[in-house]
């Protein structure tokens, strides 16, 4: 047994050792990232500058990661010379030249991945030896005001130390800027010194210049350089209440947040899920951050508890003043909360909404936060259902927050329950911080100061969101739109203030002269903040709408997108690159995706990974799979003619299928340690023969694996697999994935009797679970018995295998 180990070990070790090109054979000579911020507007241009010092052709990365809410609106290569820009187009379109790379096992696309406050754009291209290649990307973000402060963020991680590397940060704001802040790991003490500020009135800059030496000794840092955050946080002067409005090239934005306000008392319900699934740390978190928020409170406050499993358990029936005692006594029920029973998110919503109803006080502000991990497993279930529940009992009365804890959660059907009601739905990341992104939402909703506010414009159209619920301390309300008569133009603020009517009216807009010297280089750019702003309401409206409104408001977002080339949901890159080069495809991932959305399809990539290797799915079901466990190799025809590119494992499936149903794509992207193996023992000769011997006597004998999941495909029918498993014997037939990346695919027909006793006979499966007639599982317990014992199930199954692989 040790010997045999010991020569698999050799064997897999040989059949990696090929000659790769390194990142060291190419140097970033100029990395720079210019950003400049003006109306809250910030653009942001990206530069790397590569040098191919290989003496081949070489494959060089661009990698850069963006802030989710921005949009890239441009992406461009130049080599020799030649220009290669990036072209939006709708997403439908851009999905034919994934689906065409993707099916010849090449690079079909770059995967966005979402993360807390980032997204991935990757992107590579051939260059020749000692040549030259410069990528440049462009996005484009409206800033958002939060607790008091924009922020910007900027990362940078070249890969590299870089020689010239540089990030220049440029803002003009022409009521004047109020605080200037820079943080994040980039500002850490050990490159405080690369950092220069400066600030004078309405004028600011940040420039971050780190040495080369700094670069590979800062803390963190190493032969692959910097790699990290850097954080511009600011806020702007705001001498007049009435707002803050600023005109350009026929286009405004106008800005409220007005000051000296009374805060307005609350009637606060917390919904807290206590299923199961909240056990851990999950639920101790919630306890630490709901102990907190209940000491903020104010005395004229009244608050409500809810905790729900597949039961309700409010604290109090009704709500209750925030008087010391009673918050005493919330902390000492907080305290007690632990997980336990299913998730009934309907009827702990509606307890939430009959509770403010029936204790509702004049002059105060009512709001629900709802804050699950799961999806709704009591009750009612059906999340449409739900969402129309929630949506009658509340009225439009008062606004729900819904914050989803972690990655299980259905993040859309928050989305839209959030949305409908006039709320925000918030991720909360399963990180050792939880507790603070919980007291930090509800910090931003903690002070209402104006509720029912209306914006309303004259000689103005095609304006953005005018209506808004809440306008909370340290927030902001921006609207844009086309003037249309800037003699006539005037505005009107309407909203309520505890017991009063508030109004603000004939703001003029301001044209100011210096924006066109500040933003040389974007043209209209105010036009193209409407346009972000216009694109980002339409996409949350298309959620929560249906049919031909649905449709409509797509459309709208759609041709936004198209215009003004921004990268939505809607829309993908396709990255053009040199001839003979398959194009790359950008897209813009939704929330919660962990990687980016497949040009057009809605479920995330496949990654499933075990001690035997690593398999990625790309479309459907066309995979790219890194060294598993074959079948043995005593089942296949391994006397076939020794020709360039055969493998045992094709041979073997085009043997028990028609060609016309068997389509074979090989990846030269993914490594694979059995496909180089072949190439080794192919240029040696007689080590052929003594590889194929060692196989032979090692036989790659399996390992038990769990029953594959059934991934949540658009088809509905394409199980997601384990290496080693039997793969996809489902309604599109049997899929099997060889180590050099190539893909098998079974596209015609069900799997027949003999197609699952060849994947048996070969070590693929020893169990199945079998149908009966009418396509369901057949359960008969003699069967499962057998099963459990690892017993082949019935010849004429066609269900998915399970057990020993």
């Amino acid at each position: 047994m040790g010997r045999q180990a010991t020569v698999l070990l050799i064997f897999l070790q040989i059949a990696t050792i090929q000659p790769q090109t390194q990142r060291g054979d190419w140097d970033i000579q100029r990395f720079h990232v210019n950003t400049t911020v003006t109306c809250r507007y910030a653009i942001t241009v990206i530069t790397s500058h590569v040098f191919n010092r290989h003496d081949d052709s070489t494959e060089i990365d661009f990698h850069v990661k963006i802030p989710k809410n921005a949009f890239i609106s441009k992406f461009r290569m130049t080599i020799d010379g030649k220009i290669y820009d990036g072209v939006v187009k709708p997403k439908e379109e851009a999905r034919q030249q994934y689906i065409t790379a993707v099916s010849r096992g090449q690079s079909g696309g770059l995967v966005s991945a979402v993360g807390r406050t980032l997204e991935d754009f990757k992107t590579s291209v051939s260059v020749a030896a000692y040549s030259k290649v410069t990528f440049e990307l462009t996005y484009e973000e409206l800033l958002q005001r939060r607790l008091g402060k924009y922020e910007l963020l900027i990362n940078a991680q070249p890969g590299q130390p870089v020689k010239d590397f540089k990030i220049d940060v440029s803002l003009y704001e022409k009521p004047g800027i109020s605080f200037l802040k820079v943080e994040g790991s980039l500002a850490s003490n050990d490159l405080a010194s690369a950092i220069t500020k400066s600030h004078a009135d309405e004028k600011a800059w940040v420039n971050f210049y780190p040495t080369h030496n700094q670069q590979i000794t800062c803390d963190g840092c190493a032969e692959n350089g910097l790699s990290g955050d850097l954080k511009i946080i600011f806020d702007v002067e705001r001498p007049h209440s009435k707002g803050d409005i600023r005109e350009y090239g026929g286009f405004f934005v106008h800005y409220f947040a007005p000051t000296g306000l009374p805060r307005i008392p609350k009637n606060v319900v917390f919904i807290i899920d206590q299923s199961g699934s909240m056990a851990g740390k999950k639920i101790e978190q919630t306890r630490t951050a709901l102990l907190k928020i209940l000491g903020d409170l104010d005395g004229d406050d009244h608050f409500g508890l809810i905790c729900f499993d597949d039961q309700i358990s409010p604290w109090k029936r009704e709500l209750l003043r925030a008087t010391q005692q009673n918050l005493d006594n919330a902390k000492e029920f907080v305290r007690t909360i632990t997980d336990r029973g299913g998730t009934d998110i309907n009827a702990a919503v509606l307890e939430g909404v009959n509770m403010i109803k029936n204790s509702h006080k004049e002059g105060s502000a009512s709001i629900l936060i709802l804050l699950t991990d799961g999806d709704p497993t009591s009750g009612e279930t059906r999340p449409e259902r739900i969402q129309s529940n929630v949506r009658e009992a509340i009225g439009k009365r008062f606004p729900l927050y819904c914050l989803g804890f972690g990655f299980d959660v259905n993040f859309e059907f928050l989305q839209k329950m959030a949305q409908e009601n006039s709320g925000v739905a918030r991720r909360i990341y399963q990180d050792s911080d939880a507790a603070l992104q919980l007291k930090g939402f509800y910090e931003e909703v903690a002070v209402p100061l104006l509720t029912s506010v209306q914006m309303n414009y004259s000689g103005a159209a095609n304006l953005t969101q005018t209506s808004f619920s809440y306008y909370y301390n340290g927030s902001e309300i921006v609207v844009a739109g086309q003037i249309t008569d800037i003699n006539n133009f005037s505005t009107e603020v309407i909203g309520k203030s505890t017991d009063s009517k508030v109004t603000y009216s004939d703001v003029k807009p301001i044209d100011d002269d210096k924006l066109s010297a500040e933003m040389s280089g974007f043209e209209n750019f105010l036009q193209r903040l409407w346009a972000c702003l216009k694109v980002k309401q339409l996409l949350e409206k298309e959620l929560v709408l249906t049919s031909d409104e649905k449709e409509a408001v797509k459309k709208e977002a759609l041709d936004l997108s198209l215009k003004y080339s921004f990268v939505t949901p809607l829309t993908s890159m396709v990255v053009t690159r040199p001839e003979g080069e398959d194009s790359h495809v950008a897209n813009k991932p939704k929330e919660g995706d962990t990687s980016g959305d497949d040009a057009g399809h809605s479920h995330d990539s496949g990654h499933v990974s075990d001690d035997w290797g690593f398999l990625e799915q790309f479309e459907d079901d066309v995979y790219a799979v890194e060294a598993f466990q074959k079948p043995d190799e005593a089942d296949m025809d391994v006397e076939e003619e020794d020709e360039e590119g055969y493998d045992p494992v094709i041979s073997f499936l085009k043997s028990r299928h028609s060609h016309d149903s068997v389509h074979v794509t090989t990846s030269d992207t993914i490594g694979s340690a059995y496909g180089q193996l072949l190439s080794v023992l192919l240029g040696f000769g007689v080590c052929l023969f003594v590889g194929l011997l060692i196989a032979s006597i090692l036989g790659f004998k399996g390992r038990k694996h769990s029953r594959p999941s059934h991934a949540n495909h658009d088809n509905g029918d394409s199980p997601s697999i384990n290496p080693g498993s039997c793969k996809n014997l489902g309604a599109e037939g049997v899929t099997y994935m060889d180590n050099s990346a190539a893909t098998v695919e079974r596209t015609h027909g069900q799997p027949d009797a003999q197609d699952i006793k060849e994947i048996d006979n070969h070590g693929c499966c020893q169990q199945q679970v079998g149908r009966d007639e009418g396509g369901e599982p057949d359960t008969d317990p003699a069967e499962r018995e057998g099963a459990a014992r690892g017993q082949p199930g019935p010849a004429n199954s066609k269900g998915l295998c399970t057990g020993s692989c």
